[in-house]
């Protein structure tokens, strides 16, 4: 019986030890290297223009709505450590495009349901740029194909 206990505290003591590792909701929040800072390799986007605070990375094109694939995109408020209600879509004022590899496109939906391209940075680019207008249904990566079917 004692060594039937001493077993269970050691699984629970080892589960607990592994749930304090496991990455918080930032992780799950961001959608390159779950990390909160802009970093090499990743594709970033601002809430506010030159305001780190509330962030979105990605690794790969994406569309910023919810649909069949994933549910909407939010905003990551790195200051206080929780998600916004806020979509990322026709929100993101900032962007900056640290893919290593590819040139990067934002784009946009128009009334008619027509993907256009108006805004784009190449790899490694230095700086967030404001892309005067809230607008971004997605971005794709190493081609101008829209993120349609993401």
């Amino acid at each position: 019986m004692r060594m039937r206990t001493i077993l269970k505290s050691a699984i629970v003591a080892g589960f607990a030890a592994g749930a304090l590792a496991v990455p918080g909701a930032a992780l799950a929040d961001d959608n390159g290297d779950g990390n909160e800072p802009c970093n090499y390799t990743e594709i970033c986007f601002q809430y506010i223009f030159g305001n780190n605070q509330y962030g979105k990375q990605f690794w790969n094109g994406a569309n910023h709505y919810a649909n069949g694939a994933h549910g909407a995109y939010r905003w990551w408020d790195s200051v206080n450590d929780v998600r916004l209600g806020i979509n990322v879509m026709d929100e993101a004022q900032g962007f900056r495009n640290r893919d290593s590899a590819c040139t990067v496109w934002l784009w946009d939906v128009d009334g008619a349901g027509n993907w256009y391209t108006y805004h784009s940075q190449p790899r490694n680019y230095g700086s967030f740029t404001n892309t005067s207008g809230d607008r971004n249904n997605g971005h794709s990566r190493c081609n101008t194909n829209s993120p349609a079917g993401l």
